[in-house]
């Protein structure tokens, strides 16, 4: 009977450390000062609206699925929307686990800037641009703008 509830004890710690426990493989954190320097790089391009350099830092699954035409596209839609970016001002960072199409994951880092647009003062739409490693760099996974109607959330204030 001991033997019993030891087996049984066993079988139930077992299946709960197996609910708890990840063992999917997941590429590694980038370093935040290199991601924190391609972040900064990319809200500069975008300002100046250099679609190509943008292109060219993007992650490969990214420039593999889209054209470079995607990113003219992209900047008529959101700055029709949120107005053209004028300056921004670096607000937060946050760690993410990014997740492809084909449920492959990343840890990437998401940083935060709030931007004065041609239609809003600083503070009212928010940049946000993903960062993880791609190889041997770090490359950006996506980036947009948003704006929160609920209530600015504390780390961006």
């Amino acid at each position: 009977m001991r033997k019993f509830q030891i087996l049984i004890i066993a079988t139930i710690l077992v299946i709960g450390a197996g609910c708890f426990l990840n063992f999917e493989k997941v590429e590694g954190l980038p370093e935040f000062e290199p991601a924190k320097a391609l972040s900064d790089k990319i809200v500069s391009q975008v300002i100046a609206e250099k679609n190509d350099e943008i292109y060219s830092e993007m992650d490969d699954v990214f420039r593999s699925t889209y054209s470079s035409d995607i990113i003219p596209t992209t900047f008529e839609k959101v700055f029709g929307h949120f107005g053209k970016p004028l300056e921004a001002e670096y607000k937060s960072e946050e760690q993410i686990t990014w997740q492809y199409p084909d449920g492959s994951k990343k840890l990437a880092r998401k940083f935060w800037y709030k931007v004065k647009t041609t239609t809003a003062e600083k503070g009212k739409y928010f940049l946000q641009v993903s960062v993880a490693k791609n190889g041997d760099r770090v490359a950006c996974l996506s980036f947009s703008m948003l704006e929160f109607p609920q209530g600015i959330p504390d780390p961006l204030r």
